[in-house]
């Protein structure tokens, strides 16, 4: 299971987030006094009226336009409309008062905010507009808390609000996202997700989000409700995924979930969600489900991947939690696969990989059954699938099976079982398909 999807957000809609290029990441606007608290901004000159006289106004008057070359590199940047502008449009009141505070609002789905003058470029030409709230005048309420990077955006480290220890705080959005507007989606599987426009979504969630039709043609993706209600200012919740690994509750929309979802546990979850591991107990790569939340801030546990129990410890078989595998299947395994001693993990069956990667449909190589299964009980047992030697059942007759077309680790078992009354060994489908 791969959900590297979870680094991006993963899950932060554009349609909901902030606005495109808002609030650049900085170490904190210039404008804020020297307040004496930690993480204070430095304090800065204030530009003089009379100084600001010289220059044309802007922003139905409440702002000048000034050269950028006269304003702090990092201040500019929230100014600008284009990395290569000379000249930003300066609201009077940052310009002039060194300690000037902004009022404390609320922003998109209810996140603390400050109220900053649309004179802002990236603010008053937001193609998002943002909430009103009780800022006054031309001003709009910013968020504290940059949805993209989860950090803050600058925009409550002015004046007396770089003090303000609550503003700082991450905190997940409320839901207020009408999502009725959106056709649903995922309903087959049972999962809670809406189709939201296509182009309003982040590209790199576009590619790990199932597609779906929006109407009149128009494609869209199917985002689960959770994150679509906040704007994606959502953490999931934690909890302990295959083997009591870290995980964290991810909705059954997903399709990295869908496609491990008889692997994947509920354990705390909601029902239309499975607990997906931080880290792939199979590859101990990050799979970004512990990332995507709002204030999530990652995993916690080092990453434990599953024990090679194959052909010289090779990873051809895994030692998997015994809840991983289905009950009416355990008996086809055993805890040493074709090691000299039993997995390390207490709880744990040798199971080949490819019977992991393919559950719960077994889509194994097929193959034809040689050797003395053929010779002594003929063609019925024709039918097989390749399968690593190291399965119980299969290294228990391996004498009389035959490699065939299989790999050199596996070799062709038999749809149907000799030793027990031609009963189907669970590795092909049933009924099996016509050779």
């Amino acid at each position: 299971m791969s959900l590297e999807w979870m680094k991006s957000q993963v899950f932060l809609l554009a349609s909901v987030a902030l606005l495109q290029g808002c609030m650049k990441e900085t170490d904190g606007p210039p404008l804020a006094p020297g307040m004496a608290c930690p993480g204070a901004p430095p304090p800065r000159q204030p530009i003089k009226v009379s100084m600001l006289g010289v220059f044309p106004t802007c922003c139905d008057g409440t702002a000048h336009l000034a050269p950028r070359r006269l304003i702090p590199p990092a201040f500019a940047a929230l100014l600008v409309e284009k990395p290569d502008d000379t000249q930003v449009c300066l609201p009077d009141l940052y310009a002039i008062d060194p300690e000037f505070t902004p009022t404390k609002c609320l922003s998109l789905f209810g996140s603390p905010g400050a109220c900053i003058s649309s004179c802002v470029a990236q603010i008053g030409k937001s193609p998002l507009p943002m909430p009103k709230d009780v800022c006054q005048g031309n001003e709009l309420c910013a968020p504290c808390i940059d949805p993209r990077t989860r950090k803050e955006s600058g925009a409550c480290r002015m004046g007396e609000l770089a003090c303000d220890p609550t503003l700082g705080q991450c905190q997940d959005w409320q839901p207020t996202l009408d999502l009725s507007r959106y056709p649903p989606c995922c309903q087959k599987t049972g999962g809670q997700a809406h189709c939201a426009p296509k182009d309003l979504v982040p590209g790199d969630l576009v590619s790990l989000v199932e597609a779906c039709a929006l109407g009149q043609g128009s494609e869209g993706v199917c985002v689960p409700d959770k994150l679509l209600a906040r704007g994606g200012g959502f953490t999931p919740r934690k909890c302990k995924s295959i083997g009591d690994l870290e995980g964290r509750c991810t909705s059954i929309c997903v399709p990295a979930v869908a496609r491990d979802l008889a692997m994947l546990p509920q354990e705390s979850c909601d029902q239309d969600e499975r607990c997906a591991p931080c880290y792939d107990p199979r590859t101990g790569q990050d799979t970004g489900a512990c990332q995507v939340g709002l204030c999530d801030q990652g995993p916690t546990e080092p990453a434990r991947p599953f024990q090679n129990c194959g052909v010289g410890g090779a990873a051809t078989d895994w030692c998997v939690p015994l809840s991983a595998v289905p009950e009416n299947l355990r008996a086809n395994f055993d805890d040493k696969g074709c090691l000299e001693t039993p997995c390390t993990e207490n709880n744990t069956l040798c199971v080949p990989r490819a019977i992991i990667e393919t559950y719960p449909n077994f889509n194994l190589p097929r193959c034809q059954v040689g050797g003395m299964v053929i010779t002594l009980l003929g063609d019925k047992y024709k039918d097989g699938r390749c399968v690593s030697r190291c399965m119980k059942k299969v290294s228990s007759v391996a004498s009389m099976l035959a490699q065939v077309t299989c790999a050199p680790d596996e070799l062709c078992a038999p749809c149907l079982d000799p030793l027990a009354n031609a009963a189907p060994t669970g590795l092909c489908p049933v009924p099996a398909p016509a050779p």
